[in-house]
């Protein structure tokens, strides 16, 4: 299998294990933020990253999984899947190395 096929699988097998973490929709609190508030602290951190990616990758524009629309995300959960993403697209290159 190539590493371009194996990038996305690698890629959404690591996310789905993060979406797995989201609070449930009965969590509230100051610290907690809808989808489209988590949604936006991703783009954030992604448009401000500090650590250069993969030659040809880029961030998706929108945290690349769906939710339930009355899903509730700890402060900081955007940002980390920005560092996430950022961890696998590296691992997928180190893999393809041979």
């Amino acid at each position: 299998m190539t590493t371009r096929r194996r990038l996305p699988r690698v890629i959404t097998a690591a996310l789905a294990a993060c979406w797995l973490t989201a609070c449930g929709a009965a969590a509230s609190g100051p610290d907690m933020m809808t989808w489209d508030q988590m949604n936006q602290e991703y783009r954030r951190a992604a448009a401000s990253f500090v650590y250069d990616l993969p030659s040809g990758v880029t961030f998706p524009v929108d945290v690349p999984w769906d939710s339930e629309e009355d899903a509730r995300y700890q402060r900081g959960f955007g940002e980390g899947r920005a560092y996430i993403f950022a961890e696998i697209s590296w691992a997928c290159v180190a893999i393809a190395q041979p």
